[in-house]
């Protein structure tokens, strides 16, 4: 088994606290609330923290996510934080605890935590997907949503990354479990707010292009004036990105004075 200390860590402990990077989008959300899923199938008590807002349209994936951490837990796993400072205020934490689990896709990630699994892939849902096979385990429909919205969110909606045939294959399997394709991809890559879209023209307003880069400025002035926050801007720079020739693209927000 390919993951066995994983899986010998998880079922020797009984409660368990998953930790997601800040700035949370759907692969560190989805990679919680599936592994949350599976612990709590199987009897173990389990708590999600994240050290920032989430915005609303994650909430097609589950999962309530505390801010404070005031119990005691037998075992920590961070999911898609590539070193441990991607959790906040929660990194002091996780670096004192004696029992904790890395799961990562990022080949920057520093092996931060007593067991570490990190694999390359397109979203880190996959995976969690690929350690509940190694463990024989059944999915369900809640777990299917959360590893399809992870791939999702990190491909774009299946337009870029590495999409081998076996992300396909994935996707196809989890597609069996009756998952509302429909809702999750409404929620993950097109719902917007009416100020979100008054924001969205601000930041396009203010977009550059010098040769193969691109850049988009958000002002604090901007956040005020439309009544957003920083939480509204995800997907903004795609619109960057998207423009022919460019290769590399940034969202630049204001955040305090």
């Amino acid at each position: 088994m390919k993951f066995t200390q994983i899986y010998e860590a998880l079922n020797n402990a009984n409660k368990i606290a998953i930790f997601v990077h800040t700035s949370p989008d759907a692969d560190c959300l989805g990679s919680a609330v599936a592994l949350g899923g599976y612990l709590q199938n199987i009897n173990k008590s389990v708590d999600f923290f994240c050290d920032d807002d989430i915005h609303s349209n994650f909430s097609v994936i589950g999962g309530e996510f505390k801010k404070e951490i005031n119990d005691d837990y037998d075992l920590m796993v961070a999911v898609d934080c590539a070193d441990v400072m991607r959790m906040g205020k929660f990194s002091k934490v996780f670096r004192e605890h004696n029992n904790t689990i890395n799961i990562d896709h990022h080949g920057t990630n520093t092996n931060f935590a007593k067991i570490n699994y990190v694999a390359t892939a397109v979203s880190n849902t996959i995976n969690l997907f690929e350690m509940f096979k190694d463990f024989g385990v059944e999915l369900d429909k809640n777990i299917a949503t959360a590893i399809y919205a992870g791939i999702i969110g990190d491909t774009g909606g299946l337009s870029y990354g590495e999409l081998s045939p076996k992300v396909f294959n994935i996707v196809a399997e989890l597609v069996g479990y009756d998952i509302d394709l429909d809702n999750i991809l409404y929620y993950l890559l097109r719902r917007r707010s009416f100020n979100q879209v008054k924001l969205l023209q601000l930041a396009l307003s203010s977009l550059c292009v010098d040769g193969d880069f691109a850049s988009m400025v958000i002002t604090l002035k901007d956040f005020e004036q439309t009544n957003t926050t920083n939480l509204d801007v995800f997907g903004f720079v795609n619109y960057a990105v998207n423009i022919d020739e460019v290769e590399v693209a940034v969202c630049l927000c204001e955040y305090e004075p």
